[in-house]
């Protein structure tokens, strides 16, 4: 378990600690808001009172956190407009670090800015009413802001490595993921505006990228060693660009009927993945191939089921930036 994942388990475990350390309460209401932070500050630039559970005191680190969602008396979160996430908050003396972030589900917050400070987020913002995230480069592990419908831009931190369980229901037209991104789990499905993605060093991407039906194509990145699960259901995704290199693919661009041409820039034809391509026309998708290799995936089995086979794809691929 990475250190992140840590972080965010002690996080969690921590609200259950918090009786003991938070605002006198009666024993008849466990789940009160007052049993779910320890301190709470007014802030001025977003003009609401924020909360924080103090997640390491020897090293004076905090998340900001949604008491509201933990409470089983309010249905939503009270907070709405902007949020600016602090790096630092005063209580008592010390100056806290914000390090993370927890909560904030069916908020009407619109806007969040997330300080290099954070490095890690708890399933936030889900099914709120975010139109625009501003992450400084901070955030190596991120879940959550899924079902986001009016969040229809976004621009990733280079300090992210995992994506997982994000994003997915949101509204954005293009997304460009970050170098520093290695894996993308369970994230970016049923982004149905989507269309112009751009992952160019992504090594595993793992049940992301389904039923995005405006993705017309897909250039899989140089590195990317996995692909299971992702990119079904794509109903307009036409071209599938697979790098210089042998890739796991696993039940992935199935239900795509309209896949045209797959590049595949290998020279020596490695083992066809059964489990993928299925609902294509065979017949007529073109498979490109590098230069004097047409009879070598022709006599490959698997690869030989495409009905034209053409020699025009280099064996570097062409990076297009959005």
């Amino acid at each position: 378990m990475n250190v992140n994942k840590i972080l965010m388990v002690a996080a969690v475990q921590l609200l259950w600690m918090i009786p003991s350390m938070a605002t006198d309460q009666s024993e008849e209401s466990p789940r009160s808001i007052e049993r779910c932070y320890n301190f709470s500050k007014y802030d001025k630039e977003c003009d609401q009172k924020l909360f924080y559970v103090i997640t390491s005191k020897e090293a004076e680190t905090v998340s900001l956190i949604d008491p509201y969602f933990y409470c089983t008396a309010l249905e939503s979160s009270p907070y709405s407009g902007r949020l600016i996430v602090p790096s630092f908050v005063e209580h008592k003396g010390i100056k806290w670090r914000v390090t993370g972030i927890i909560g904030f589900e069916h908020s009407s917050i619109t806007y969040v800015y997330i300080p290099s400070t954070v490095s890690h987020l708890l399933n936030p913002f889900n099914r709120s009413g975010l139109e625009e995230i501003v992450f400084e480069n901070s955030v190596s592990y991120i879940t959550g802001f899924n079902e986001c419908s009016n969040l229809d831009r976004l621009e990733l931190s280079h300090g992210t490595r995992t994506i997982e369980n994000a994003f997915n229901n949101i509204s954005i037209e293009r997304l460009r993921v970050p170098h520093t991104t290695s894996r993308i789990l369970y994230s970016f499905s049923k982004c149905e505006y989507l269309r112009f993605l751009d992952i160019p060093a992504v090594d595993t991407i793992t049940s992301s990228f389904s039923k995005c039906s405006s993705l017309e194509s897909i250039k899989v990145s140089y590195g990317m060693r996995k692909i299971s699960n992702s990119f079904n259901g794509c109903e307009r995704l036409r071209l599938i660009e697979l790098p210089p290199m042998e890739v796991k693919m696993e039940n992935s661009f199935n239900h795509c009927p309209a896949i045209s041409e797959i590049l595949v820039r290998v020279v020596e034809p490695y083992p066809f993945p059964e489990s993928c391509f299925k609902d294509i026309d065979f017949s007529t998708c073109t498979l490109s191939v590098p230069k004097g290799c047409r009879e070598r995936y022709r006599n490959a089995e698997g690869w030989n089921r495409f009905g034209i086979i053409a020699e025009r794809c280099s064996l570097k691929p062409q990076w297009r930036f959005y």
